[in-house]
């Protein structure tokens, strides 16, 4: 009898036992069906698992330059501003992913006209937070001060809300470190910025002074032959780190992304000596249909979302 009692025991508990991993396994999977939008992998925002990249908490746009665009070109109307001077006709926008380099001139091909411009000289991006809430940007670099005359300074970063314009465009350099400009356009001489909801953010900074400049030679990149061997151009490289925040608690970062800046010049000339090119040169540029005007490259090297669940 003592047996027969201490099996059911030992039944009912094993009964107990599978009830509860059942209970248990439904309730997970409850729980996973409620907050299945949190914790799929898009939610984490890890670059190897972000299977929903288009519509991230913080997005990041490189602004392009069209073939055929004039960046002083005035588009048809007036802008959000009201200004009648702008270059909604000549930019486009790219989406800056993880692990993928975008570069600020649509085109990449030799043009007579375009040789040595300067306008890609500094990258403009468009960052917008999802949310509504703060963008805050951090630049490796304060501002540039010329060693030789300390009045010659050029700031960090330069930033608007306004969507359509390089914010650049919008200040007058008056000579010993002063602007002349618009009240809706900021400039930072510390490298920090913060706007919210979306900022257009020029990178002033980033062609003259983002660290050390690296000497790359023609024909280490292409079968240039004899007449491009001494010609070169300049690179610097400096990093971006971009947070977004939550728009009902502003010290709540809801995701931050690395970028890399590598600014290029024109090809140049002989070392130490005139550094046109000569009409050979630009002839090999020409056939191998190569540019020669300045230009950025932007990599995302990580971007990461924090997981809400409130």
């Amino acid at each position: 009898m003592y047996e027969t009692r201490e099996t059911g025991r030992n039944i009912l508990v094993l009964t107990l036992f599978f009830v509860v991993l059942w209970a248990g396994a439904y309730l997970s999977g409850i729980i996973e069906m409620v907050f299945k939008e949190e914790i799929e992998p898009e939610a984490y925002g890890l670059a190897s698992r972000y299977e929903n990249y288009d519509n991230p908490n913080m997005a990041v746009f490189l602004w392009q330059g069209k073939e055929d665009g004039n960046p002083y070109a005035v588009p048809q109307g007036l802008s959000p501003t009201g200004d009648t001077h702008g270059n909604s006709t000549a930019f486009s926008l790219k989406q800056v992913k993880p692990d993928a380099t975008v570069c600020n001139t649509g085109w990449e091909h030799y043009s007579e006209e375009r040789l040595d411009l300067a306008w890609f000289r500094a990258p403009v991006l468009t960052i917008r937070n999802k949310d509504g809430g703060k963008i805050k940007a951090e630049y490796e670099h304060s501002t540039y001060r010329d060693p030789s005359d300390p009045t010659k300074v050029i700031p960090s970063l330069i930033w608007s809300s306004d969507t359509t314009r390089v914010p650049e465009e919008y200040h007058l350099y008056l000579g010993h470190g002063m602007y002349q400009g618009r009240n809706d356009v900021h400039l930072d001489w510390t490298g920090v910025a913060e706007a919210e909801g979306t900022m257009v953010l020029n990178i002033e900074g980033a062609f003259r002074f983002a660290g050390p400049e690296k000497i790359v030679r023609f024909n280490d990149l292409y079968a240039g032959g004899a007449a491009m061997e001494r010609v070169y151009r300049t690179e610097r490289e400096s990093k971006l780190l971009l947070y977004s925040y939550a728009a009902e608690n502003e010290n709540k970062i809801t995701a931050v992304s690395e970028l890399t800046i590598v600014c290029c010049s024109p090809w140049k000339g002989t070392l130490g000596r005139s550094k046109s090119l000569w009409p050979e040169q630009l002839q090999v540029l020409e056939q191998m249909d190569i540019a020669s005007h300045h230009h950025c490259r932007v990599t995302m090297e990580a971007y990461e979302e924090y997981l809400r669940l409130e």
